[in-house]
């Protein structure tokens, strides 16, 4: 269930606001053990391990990871012009709070 939390009207700073907002619980040290493995897989394994952790994690196990270069022209010529700004607009958005984080 979804709790609502109506903040309106509320001189909060932003340490009281992140207080009021649910969070997950995480062990990063187990979470981190559990994808190590996966990660050092995907750096070091060949395009057959890829294909595998496709399948097991996806369900999709292509012949090849690697897209021809005519499809992804074809992909991108065939793509709503709304779509492709909605993308470029979320790839600005994402490369600004990385940037912000340095």
């Amino acid at each position: 269930m979804i709790r609502r939390l109506d903040l309106r009207g509320k001189d909060l700073t932003k340490a009281e606001v992140n207080l009021q907002i649910p969070r997950a619980k995480l062990d990063v040290v187990a979470a981190m053990s559990a994808i190590e493995p996966i990660l050092e897989g995907v750096r070091t394994g060949t395009e057959t391990d890829l294909i595998a952790f496709g399948a097991k994690f996806d369900g999709v196990a292509p012949k090849s990871i690697r897209v021809p270069k005519n499809e992804l022209s074809k992909a991108l010529a065939n793509l709503d012009p709304k779509i492709r700004e909605a993308l470029e607009i979320a790839a600005q958005r994402i490369r600004k709070v990385h940037q912000d984080q340095i």
